[in-house]
């Protein structure tokens, strides 16, 4: 069992080590050329062009957020770390935000619901879409009270079940049945 985790983690260890080389050639190649093409970059370091591509966004994601690595950086904690020791939690972090998104995206929220509804094979009609859309936005609550639309629009709206009921106005009576033949 030992050996199935060692070999995992040099697996894992291996992988990571090809990313950071991967990002450092286009790193380098960026720095020294300026900026190109995702074709033209992927030829100068003999990489894939998806593979040149995801580093960009990668990229951009964390340049999005500069003031999350100050504060990592500020902290007091951090500070006391070796850089080795503080590499391997921000790849654990990240490993821990990558795994979680993918495992609760797809059952969280109405996109899952809706995703579960057709991977059943019950399928959803596009009137059936239509009401689930509506008790999505103006029939679920939070626990503070509002709905979707309140907050989109920033005002209320009355009671869904409330509106519909007198929408609706009066039912007519049940049909009466033909009386068959029988004594």
């Amino acid at each position: 069992m030992t050996y199935l985790v060692r070999y995992i983690n040099d697996q894992k260890n291996n992988t990571t080590q090809k990313l950071r080389t991967t990002s450092r050639l286009i790193i380098d190649e960026i720095a020294r050329s300026g900026k190109q093409s995702v074709r033209k970059l992927a030829a100068l370091v003999n990489r894939s062009k998806s593979s040149v591509y995801r580093h960009q966004q990668t990229q951009a994601l964390r340049n999005q957020h500069p003031e999350a690595a100050q504060h990592l950086q500020a902290d007091a904690f951090t500070a006391t770390l070796p850089e080795s020791e503080l590499q391997r939690w921000l790849e654990w972090a990240e490993w821990i935000a990558r795994n979680f998104h993918r495992s609760s995206s797809a059952v969280e929220g109405r996109n899952g619901y809706l995703s579960q509804m057709y991977h059943n094979g019950r399928g959803l009609t596009e009137k059936r879409l239509r009401a689930l859309t509506v008790i999505h936005n103006y029939g679920l609550k939070r626990s503070d009270g509002t709905t979707a639309a309140m907050r989109l629009f920033g005002r209320d709206f009355p009671d869904l079940f409330s509106w519909l009921v007198d929408e609706m106005g009066e039912t007519s009576a049940a049909k009466k049945r033909k009386r068959t033949g029988y004594s």
